[in-house]
């Protein structure tokens, strides 16, 4: 969930609830242990993880508990993690830069030279309703990133953390990719059958299946498609061979 989740920019409620959705549950921070409830902290109890009346009470003290666990785990992260966060930033302000300039797409170049594009950005101001400290509401609104991968799509919401996963993801398919047709490209014979997720399956005669479990995983670490622009990025592959595919 760390690396996963809060990597890309999720938030202390959220983070919790990806926490159960995995069968764990953060322990709760009991109530002497609470930092002062100023404005940041009520507004995230009562508008982000929509935990209503007292936060004091019996009945919240558990799930603040666990919400002020999980906002102490996400702040050592951000604190420990700042050239992330800075790059979420950096992505966010090209972005906002070119819905300013009137631009119908931003485009980021990837290590690989690909483009990865959003189209139609644009900045919306949504309506919404903010509850206070004391419980009522009030009107409200935010401004909301939008943009669509696929033209003629509807607009969806981004933030820099979205661009960010959606930048590294992409990176990781052009490894894939890149190594698929070099793996192809060195021998002709080897037939590749598809990819699942992170996984290249190639289909190989029996008297080359060792010169495969060994050529195949340097390729897609140290091959000469990826070599200059993966340079420091630390990659490691494992493989077996088999009859049929298995996972």
């Amino acid at each position: 969930n760390c690396v996963l989740g809060l990597g890309y920019g999720m938030g202390a409620a959220k983070f919790v609830d990806s926490c159960k959705s995995q069968g764990l549950d953060l322990p709760s921070v009991p109530v002497s242990e609470w930092p002062e409830m100023d404005r940041r902290m009520q507004f995230i109890i009562r508008n982000v993880a929509k935990i209503k009346g007292d936060p004091y009470s019996e009945r919240n003290r558990e799930k603040v508990g666990r919400l002020v666990k999980a906002l102490r785990v996400v702040d050592d992260w951000r604190r420990a993690n700042r050239l992330v966060v800075e790059k979420w930033k950096e992505y966010e302000a090209v972005f906002k830069q070119r819905v300013a300039a009137g631009k119908k797409t931003v485009a980021f170049r990837l290590p690989s030279g690909r483009i990865k594009r959003y189209y139609d950005p644009c900045l919306c101001k949504e309506e919404t309703v903010e509850i206070d400290e004391n419980g009522r509401e009030h009107p409200s609104f935010r401004i909301s990133m939008k943009a669509t991968t696929v033209r003629g799509n509807p607009a969806t919401f981004f933030t820099g953390g979205n661009i960010m996963e959606n930048i590294v993801q992409a990176t990781c398919r052009d490894i894939m990719a890149f190594s698929a047709v070099e793996i192809c490209d060195r021998h002709p014979t080897w037939h590749h059958v598809f990819s699942v997720y992170d996984e290249i399956v190639t289909e190989v005669p029996d008297d080359e299946v060792e010169l495969a479990l060994k050529e195949i995983p340097d390729i897609m670490c140290h091959g000469e498609y990826i070599r200059d622009w993966t340079k420091g990025l630390l990659l490691e592959v494992e493989g077996d061979a088999a009859e049929r595919y298995h996972k």
